[in-house]
């Protein structure tokens, strides 16, 4: 076999291995927020129950011979089953090529190529799988869950100890050692504490969650402290741009932004019929008002003014919260990025 033909096999494989791990972070992305097992029971329409076979479980092609829909029930099957199983083998392929293509036959100092390289893969690739199912969950619900970010900042320790530093991996963002990791988990999670408590005492509330604390805590210990700077203004640039487009996306179809949550409402709508497949969506409880009490009509004729102004604040808080965006997904795309061209952008912000 040729060192072409070669490197075209592992290609392949790291395409094949995205897919199959894209269709295990649906499980992740389904169950984990409602806190069920990963592997018990197997694979199943969440509508009648029925097992999955396996030839409905192969990634991509699976949902497309099903045409959509449960073979058992003729439930809807959300086509972003698929799409997080081809987005996540693209990825696998291009964190393959970025790792491999001009390295892995080049020779590295007491380190076998190929384990070199394949190590370096499978530390990026599980860092990557963590972010899409982070981003996902965050857009179904607006939560991160503890249990991701926490085994991403473990996994990231530890690829500060081993990951190799020398040889053809030196332009792989240099730097991010095990010190530079506990410096980017630090500069990185107290950014976004130095944001919450900021902004909480400019308005009174948060303007974050705590989720997006531990995630960027998890991202600097990958990035380290100078990745951490690319990824909040890439983040904050991209998150920016989607919150204007999908403004004047509703806008432009007359429809009132009736939640806090961003891109929600809209996927409730476009797959409704297929809520069970979807991932768990709490139901939205409108609380009902209180009954006025003895002291309320004593303070309106005190105050005629007050009940205008309540309105109005309520009415100016309720369109803030309308334009509430959830960070997460745009900090996991910019880390994402980053793990593709960091070693492009450090040179240009440091030198």
């Amino acid at each position: 076999m040729t060192g072409t033909s070669f490197l075209i096999t592992l290609d392949v494989f790291a395409f094949v291995w995205g897919a199959l791990w894209g269709s295990f972070l649906n499980v992740v992305i389904y169950r984990l927020p409602a806190g069920e097992s990963l592997v018990s029971p197997p694979s199943h329409c969440p509508k009648c129950q029925h097992p999955l076979a396996w030839y409905d479980n192969v990634p991509i092609f699976g949902w497309l011979i099903l045409r959509g829909r449960c073979r058992y029930c003729k439930t809807k099957i959300s086509p972003r089953y698929p799409l997080v199983e081809l987005l996540t083998a693209i990825l696998s392929l291009a964190i393959w090529v970025h790792v491999a293509h001009g390295r892995l036959l080049l020779p590295v100092e007491s380190v076998d190529p190929l384990i070199g390289v394949g190590m370096v893969f499978f530390l990026y690739f599980y860092f990557v799988a963590i972010l899409i199912a982070i981003a996902f969950i965050d857009l179904d619900l607006a939560i991160i869950p503890h249990e991701l970010t926490i085994a991403g900042v473990v996994l990231g320790v530890i690829a500060g100890f081993v990951m190799p530093a020398d040889g053809p991996f030196i332009d792989l963002w240099p730097g991010v050692g095990w010190v530079d990791a506990l410096l980017g988990l630090a500069v990185g999670a107290g950014s976004i504490w130095a944001i919450i408590k900021g902004y909480a005492l400019v308005r009174g509330v948060e303007g974050m969650g705590w989720g997006d604390f531990m995630l960027m805590g998890m991202v600097g210990v990958w990035v380290g402290w100078r990745g951490v700077i690319f990824v909040l203004f890439a983040a904050s640039v991209q998150g920016l741009i989607a919150a204007l487009v999908h403004a004047g996306w509703l806008k432009a179809r007359g429809k009132d932004r009736e939640q806090s949550g961003f891109f929600i409402e809209d996927v409730e709508a476009i797959d409704g019929e297929s809520a069970p497949y979807a991932g768990a969506r709490p139901e939205a409880v409108a609380a009902e008002p209180a009954p006025p009490t003895d002291a309320e009509p004593a303070a309106r004729a005190a105050d005629p003014g007050a009940p205008e102004r309540q309105g109005e604040e309520a009415s100016e808080a309720s369109a803030f919260g309308q334009m509430a965006v959830p960070f997460g997904p745009f900090i996991a795309l910019s880390a994402i990025e980053f793990v593709l061209v960091g070693e492009l952008v450090l040179p240009r912000l440091f030198g």
